[in-house]
């Protein structure tokens, strides 16, 4: 029977607070400051089933985070600002992030298939949705994301007009809207319900909502990496029943929902779940909780802990002759790692990333610092992402270093 835990927070999908089982313990070495120190459990509740990361809502550190990474917008900003560009180009989007829009977008056209409609996608990012909405034919384009530089690249494209904003500060005047879309968004929130809630003022009366999240089901299937969706970021895991149960809280109906496989990067998949929802004449609360979501959430935790040993017999075995390392690449998996005793017991000579807006972390007060400050040595470099390691690789190689190179291939 699995271990029941009081919770800290409510739903993010059922609104309840009942509490629920324990799915996993997520051990972390955190940024300093970071509100999720040095982990947190993750919990399935007992309603509804949903999974969620069991502690205190930090809505104003993740607003102020959110508005300041910008993962996507900080890529193309780093290529512009190296080509000396004076305006976004939208040839620096990857391939696969257009082809992703360009996917949801033919899918929300069977949906609300008038080009006139007026369309506002929230957590817009530098845009690429609304940008493949405009390639179909739409019109009326708008966008809120918290960051100043994605809202800058998504109004550098033709036909968007964006606006800086959060769930809690949707711009003043912005108006009604027949489609608001929410990609990859409600993942992220410590308040869905709060969010959603904000929606119902601009949705017309047969407006439609479109969500897209990883879909929790399957997160083995297609599996990533050990722990990849129990992140410092993803602190919600839905399936499209959790969904259900959460449209209905607010008079929403279900009308479209499909299980599918998206692009993560260039070269790999992760399983998403697609919903549309609108206003329904009478409230409907799903029956039935989904046992499954939490079946597959514990089986997705227990191949995780096998692989993180497997991952720590390696850095052990890599290691063996050297006090210290050098850590690059300091996202999800990078925070897992620094966790495990391995590490723990030797000395970060460096944490090294490429993306600007990391540069600013720091750990135990060292901070952060671009790869060009690596020094060619005997340091091994330990590659601090599973699914990112050749491009760690390659710019090591372009940076003349010759530091043995240690991968987390599993």
């Amino acid at each position: 029977m699995a271990t029941q835990v009081a919770s800290h927070r409510c739903c993010p999908a059922c609104g309840g607070n009942g509490g629920g089982s324990l799915v996993a313990n997520i051990a972390l070495r955190t940024p300093d400051g970071h509100p999720l120190g040095s982990g947190y459990q993750v919990a399935s509740c007992s309603a509804c089933g949903c999974g969620f990361a069991n502690v205190p809502e930090q809505t104003p550190y993740y607003e102020q985070y959110y508005a300041s990474l910008a993962k996507y917008a900080n890529e193309a900003l780093t290529e512009r600002l190296s080509k000396k560009s004076g305006r976004p180009d939208s040839d620096l989007e990857p391939v696969w992030v257009s082809e992703k829009a360009a996917s949801s977008a033919r899918r929300i056209r069977d949906l609300v298939p008038r080009i006139d409609s007026r369309v506002l996608d929230i957590g817009c990012s530098t845009g690429s949705l609304l940008a493949a909405l405009g390639r179909l034919g739409y019109r009326e384009l708008h966008g809120v994301d918290p960051s100043a530089e994605s809202v800058y690249q998504a109004n550098a494209r033709a036909g968007i007009n964006a606006e800086v904003g959060t769930f809690s500060s949707i711009p003043v005047g912005i108006g009604t809207f027949d489609l608001i879309c929410a990609t990859g968004v409600f993942e992220h929130l410590w308040d869905v319900g709060a969010a959603v809630r904000s929606l119902l003022p601009l949705l017309r009366a047969d407006g439609v909502i479109y969500v897209e999240v990883p879909d929790a089901r399957r997160y083995l299937d297609p599996y990533v990496s050990p722990y990849e969706d129990f992140s410092t970021e993803h602190i919600n895991h839905f399936s499209a029943t959790c969904l259900r149960w959460l449209a209905s809280r607010f008079g929403l109906k279900t009308i479209s929902e499909i299980s599918y496989e998206a692009p993560l990067t260039e070269e790999v998949l992760t399983g998403c779940v697609a919903v549309a929802w609108t206003r329904a004449s009478s409230l409907k609360i799903p029956e039935q909780r989904d046992n499954d979501l939490e079946k597959q959430l514990i089986a997705f935790s227990e191949k995780s802990i096998h692989d993180l040993a497997l991952v720590s017999e390696g850095l052990e075995l890599a290691l063996s002759a050297s006090s210290g390392y050098i850590l690059w690449g300091i996202g999800e998996a990078a925070l897992k790692l620094l966790a495990l005793p391995v590490l723990n017991s030797r000395e970060a000579v460096l944490y090294v990333d490429g993306n600007p807006s990391r540069w600013g972390f720091r750990f135990g007060g060292a901070p952060v610092v671009t790869p060009s400050s690596i020094s060619s040595g005997r340091t091994p470099i330990i590659a601090g992402s599973f699914i990112r390691a050749d491009s760690i690789v390659e710019a090591a190689s372009q940076l003349g270093l010759h530091n043995p190179i240690v991968r987390l291939d599993l």
